[in-house]
């Protein structure tokens, strides 16, 4: 029996993937890899699931400015017993299985007896049910027939009503283009019933970070939905013929056409609006056999996803590496033969809420909760980008009112604006560094007469990535040493 566990575990952090617009998502693998344990009570998986996070995790509401919004699969058994939950508007149970020959469900898992919602309610975290069909003859089942699609939308009126739930999350993968209006149709009755038997409710879907069938009318699902939720993930996947990035931030030619930056980009320019929009973001990452050491190396076989708690320590022991292309790290091992792993790390998130932020989106999404452990560290970076900012001690009343804003656009290609103020007439330096802390450029230095000041930086002879700027005012109000500030902006050619 320990043998068995032991096989179960290993199992469970590491799911074979394929590409997502080939043939099967992160979210379709794991569902149907872990529906084939049948177990029957929601705690059995806690038996072989060394995911669960520390206690304690609660802290005091930082009032978000994000909708955080996690996705709780089943498979994670009570994990969501040690959520900070504090740091989460939505938590999204996984999942009400379609049966494509009624519109009615296979299967709700747990979600009769979870004690996920009433837990979440007490924090004030929505619940709600995501709704997951995949492939594209599923879809075209229930789509093109009005019939089911209203039996679905009653049964999941019926079924989040008798739990108190909070709405639904659509989750259809692979929607064919025939049934691109079809899908339009069907969130516009399931947002009008639920709304309407539901006050309050949220509606929200899964949108693919590419559309490769061309199936999703942004502009027409935006005006029906709560919330579009992009998966920004699987952009490398299992079956790539080279080992890369999971979610890479962007491109700078070196990855290719798809990425996050480019992703968000084309929902906003196809119709979604930014207070709809979220970003989701991978806890997890994939690691190939590949040919060599070097970056871009061929794969040699199908690669393995593993969660963040996973690619963490893989990246400890190994050698963590920064790759300034995607702005995501990896790292790689000689062990009969090379091996290379991509991942999200607190870095690479915080650069990609940096996007959310500085776009105005609505906020982020998580798959999947659980998936790093007890780690505090992802938890941290969502408190100190979506967080209410600490208030910093021991300043005078003239040192506090130096502001130094975000440059807007970010990211930006290759012009953008930064704005400071100062109270009082004060020497100050506005410079820019690159990742490693070398001067690129000075954008003002003098004596400068109280007031708000634009100053534009023109980074056309950068290259694509991550750059800092720094305020720094001398003898501040009179006083002896300095103020400095600094922030993080990004060229995105």
């Amino acid at each position: 029996m320990r043998r068995i566990l032991i096989i179960l575990v290993l199992l469970l952090i590491s799911i074979p993937l394929f590409s997502q617009h080939q043939e099967k998502s992160i979210h379709q693998l794991q569902k149907e890899y872990y529906s084939g344990f049948n177990f029957q009570k929601e705690s059995d998986y806690d038996k072989i699931n060394p995911l669960l996070p520390s206690s304690g995790n609660q802290k005091d509401n930082p009032l978000l400015s994000k909708v955080v919004f996690g996705w709780n699969p089943s498979w994670v058994g009570t994990a969501y017993t040690n959520y900070n939950y504090n740091l989460l508007t939505h938590v999204a149970y996984f999942s009400y299985e379609v049966d494509t020959a009624t519109g009615g469900y296979t299967t709700i898992y747990y979600w009769n007896t979870t004690n996920l919602i009433p837990l979440a309610h007490s924090y004030g975290v929505k619940v709600v049910l995501t709704v997951t069909n995949f492939g594209s003859a599923n879809n075209t089942k229930i789509l093109s027939n009005p019939l089911k699609r209203q039996t679905l939308i009653n049964t999941l009126i019926s079924v989040v009503q008798s739990r108190g739930g909070d709405g639904v999350n659509i989750d259809f993968e692979i929607v064919p283009a025939s049934q691109r209006a079809n899908l339009v149709t069907f969130m516009t009755d399931l947002s009008n019933a639920f709304h309407m038997q539901i006050p309050g409710s949220h509606i929200s879907i899964a949108a693919p970070a590419v559309d490769w069938n061309s199936s999703f009318d942004v502009a027409s699902l935006n005006s029906v939905c709560d919330l579009l939720l992009i998966m920004g993930y699987d952009y490398y996947w299992s079956g790539t013929s080279i080992a890369g990035p999971c979610a890479p931030l962007q491109s700078n030619g070196f990855w290719g056409s798809y990425y996050v930056a480019n992703s968000v980009n084309w929902y906003l320019s196809n119709g979604a609006s930014p207070s709809k929009l979220a970003l989701g973001v991978p806890y997890y990452g994939y690691q190939w056999p590949t040919v060599d050491e070097n970056i871009k190396s061929a794969t040699t076989g199908t690669g393995t996803a593993y969660t963040y708690n996973s690619m963490k320590g893989r990246a400890q022991s190994y050698g963590r590496i920064w790759d300034s292309y995607s702005l995501t790290p990896w790292y790689k091992y000689n062990s009969s033969g090379w091996n290379q792993g991509w991942y999200d790390d607190s870095v690479s998130l915080g650069l990609k809420y940096d996007l959310v932020n500085s776009l105005n989106l609505k906020g982020i999404g998580i798959w999947a909760l659980s998936y790093d452990g007890a780690n505090q560290e992802l938890w941290n970076t969502i408190s100190n980008k979506f967080g209410n900012p600490s208030a910093v001690g021991n300043e005078t009343e003239e040192i506090k009112s130096i502001k130094l804003y975000q440059n807007y656009p970010n990211p930006f290609n290759p012009i953008t604006k930064i704005k400071f103020v100062i109270p009082k007439s004060s020497d100050i330096k506005l410079t820019v560094y690159d990742m490693l802390g070398r001067e690129v450029k000075i954008l003002a230095k003098g004596k400068y007469a109280p007031g708000e000041y634009d100053v534009t930086f023109n980074a056309g002879d950068l290259e694509s990535g991550v750059y800092f700027y720094k305020l720094t005012v001398e003898n501040p109000s009179g006083q002896t040493g300095k103020y400095t500030e600094t922030k993080k902006l990004i060229l995105i050619k």
